[in-house]
């Protein structure tokens, strides 16, 4: 028996080799599906490739992150308040490894991670480094960048830190 063959042994999904992509998936009716691959075959192109180019553009898009703040969020107040303690020791933390975060940024995008999963820690942990690629990604002075080698590095350094804050309790 072969210890860790496949990642999901009840869809049988091959493990990527170190190093790779992760696998993800994607649902998308052959409506969509089957016009998009006709069309990836005639440009020579993948639709991995297609989907990995648009989620690129698309989610470092808009504001890049940077208008995670109480007057777009309100309820975020009284959330944060309740956790100031566990937010100030994540937020310490962070910046020692990425730089600045400013605190009421920090609060809002672990709001919004804690409300859409609110008991899946691994989903807010995403969704929290995903917020901290957005604005590094719109940060025109790139500190970040002296204490990470890339983006890579920082996704990997914000998810290791925020795997040993998250969930947020109390105070």
């Amino acid at each position: 028996m072969t210890k860790c063959l496949y990642t999901c042994h009840a869809r049988k999904m091959p493990r990527p080799a170190t190093g790779k992509t992760p696998l993800r998936s994607l649902r998308a009716g052959d409506v969509t599906w089957l016009p998009s691959l006709a069309r990836a075959a005639e440009e020579g192109t993948s639709l991995s490739a297609v989907v990995y180019g648009y989620l690129g553009e698309w989610g470092m898009g808009g504001a890049a992150g940077r208008d995670l703040d109480y007057g777009r969020w309100p309820d975020a107040r009284a959330w944060a308040e309740g956790r100031a303690g566990a937010l100030a020791a994540l937020r310490s933390d962070l910046e020692q490894s990425l730089g600045p975060v400013p605190a009421e940024w920090l609060a809002v995008a672990a709001w919004l991670a804690a409300r859409r999963f609110p008991s899946d820690p691994g989903q807010q942990r995403r969704i929290i480094a995903g917020n901290i690629l957005r604005r590094a990604a719109a940060d025109p002075r790139p500190l970040w960048l002296e204490k990470n080698r890339n983006a890579a590095r920082l996704a990997e350094a914000a998810q290791e830190i925020l795997k040993r804050h998250l969930p947020l309790r109390e105070d």
